[in-house]
C-alpha cells in the first residue's frame, strides 16, 4: 500500500502534530511521550510567531497607507 508510508512521513515530519498530540495526551490520558518533537515544535513555531510579529512592525506603515 503506497499510501501509508507516505501518510506517515507526513504526520511525522508536520510541527503541528507535535502541538497537538503532546497537548491531547497530558489532558486525556496524562502521560507525555515525545518532549523531544514538543520541544522543537515549540520552538520552531515561537520564532515563526516572533519573526511575524517583527515583519508585521516593518510594514505597518505601509500596509495603513494602502488601506
Amino acid at each position: 500500500n503506497f499510501e501509508q508510508p507516505v501518510l506517515k512521513a507526513f504526520v511525522k515530519y508536520n510541527p503541528l502534530t507535535y502541538l497537538f498530540t503532546m497537548s491531547r495526551n497530558i489532558f486525556f490520558l496524562g502521560r507525555y511521550d515525545d518532549w523531544w518533537g514538543f520541544g522543537l515544535a515549540s520552538v520552531f513555531a515561537l520564532l515563526v510567531f516572533v519573526l511575524g510579529v517583527h515583519g508585521f512592525y516593518l510594514i505597518k506603515d505601509k500596509a495603513a497607507e494602502r488601506l
